[in-house]
């Protein structure tokens, strides 16, 4: 299609949601992929949803009953339902890691499918499903009858405190992001750039037509506008995602799904990326405090919360075991932001109690604050925290 000007049009890009499906009437445990606060949980079909303390979100007129602020990415809930039904666990695109919050059993999901062989045992003694089949390590091996891990699937997995858990191993593109585009002579469509190769994908499957139209994308990559490609027209409408390989052949960048303008001649997507270092240009913060536990608030909640994408944990080596009247605030700037009232503590922690705020991305860690003492004073500031990841280093 040719046309003396060019509208460029910058498309919203939208997150891929990935459903799983309840196994069974009632209670099932499933794996969530892609944290969602309160609000964002998708409870269409869903009677409730239960953490392994047991906090609760309920829908409809239970709703004011609710003490489950968050689901986190990599961990795993007790879903009520019918079976057929679908929940929206999340996708995660890059690797996702998470560390078991107590020493024994822990409720932790898998966010791929992996097949028994590549189930990785260490500092873990057992994993087990919810029907009961086990995973062993060592000489417990040959008892083992649980086949793999399922993608969007919960499972209990027994170890120390702290220890990390791989929920997804490395980027991948998007779950159902099989096919290539093509042009109307059945030609695969893609590109070069600095000794990578950019290929388009979508998810749905089409056919050559010599007699469609052409549509263009314009991939944009690290700033640098590369030339338009021509892809069917057919695909107007359909998502799209750009995926980025190095020489040998291997995934390096995965840009957000993008749906092809509908009117516009041209599509045009946007992706960054570190051209050293690849997928993972960034290093991962240290948790220097893997034993300190999650703090309590008032009810003896969680003190974790959602902050501008980002899911916030204040953590101490104090326990307190009953609920309080008042709170005390915990407060910082995280990249610049003040989290003002976001975080309140039970006021029960006594004089001295160390306290450390760690942040997270899609599981993995990516910020932690300075050891602060609670000294009484009824407040405690943590200081200021940059969130060490790749997507705002590049």
């Amino acid at each position: 299609m040719k046309s003396r000007w060019i509208v460029v049009l910058w498309l919203l890009v939208t997150l891929l949601s990935q459903a799983t499906e309840l196994k069974r009437d009632g209670w099932n445990l499933i794996g969530v992929c892609q944290g969602m606060n309160r609000t964002d949980i998708n409870m269409t079909g869903i009677d409730e949803i239960q953490s392994q303390d047991g906090q609760t979100i309920y829908t409809g007129a239970f709703a004011a009953y609710s003490n489950l602020e968050t689901l986190e990415a990599g961990y795993a809930y007790w879903v009520k339902g019918t079976a057929g039904d679908s929940f929206e666990s999340g996708h995660a695109k890059n690797r996702l890691t998470v560390s078991l919050r107590r020493t024994g059993w822990n409720l932790l999901g898998s966010c791929e499918n992996i097949s028994r062989a590549d189930i990785n045992m260490t500092n873990f003694s057992e994993m087990q499903n919810q029907d009961g089949q086990t995973r062993y390590t060592g000489a417990f091996e040959a008892y083992s009858n649980l086949d793999g891990l399922e993608l969007g699937v919960g499972y209990w997995v027994k170890g120390e405190m702290g220890t990390a858990f791989v929920s997804k191993r490395g980027l991948t593109l998007p779950i159902g992001f099989d096919y290539q585009t093509i042009n109307n002579k059945g030609e695969i469509i893609e590109t070069t750039y600095n000794g990578y190769t950019i290929k388009l994908f979508t998810d749905y499957s089409e056919s050559p037509n010599d007699q469609a139209n052409h549509i263009g994308i314009v991939v944009h990559v690290n700033g640098n506008s590369l030339p338009i490609m021509q892809i069917q027209e057919s695909y107007r409408g359909h998502e799209l995602v750009i995926g980025i390989y190095d020489a040998n052949g291997s995934l390096v960048a995965v840009s957000d799904t993008t749906v092809v303008d509908t009117i516009n001649p041209v599509t045009v997507v946007t992706i960054a990326f570190d051209e050293q270092g690849g997928e993972n240009p960034c290093v991962d913060p240290i948790d220097t405090y893997p034993n300190f536990i999650t703090a309590k608030d008032n009810a003896l909640n969680d003190v974790s919360k959602l902050f501008n994408g980002l899911v916030v944990t204040a953590t101490t080596n104090s326990n307190v075991n009953t609920t309080s009247t008042g709170t005390n605030a915990i407060y910082g700037v995280i990249d610049g932001n003040s989290t003002n009232a976001l975080l309140k503590l039970n006021s029960n922690y006594v004089d001295g109690s160390l306290f450390v705020v760690k942040v997270y991305k899609e599981g993995q860690l990516v910020g932690l604050s300075d050891e602060q003492v609670f000294d009484g004073d009824g407040t405690v500031d943590f200081g200021s925290v940059d969130s060490f990841n790749c997507e705002n280093e590049r």
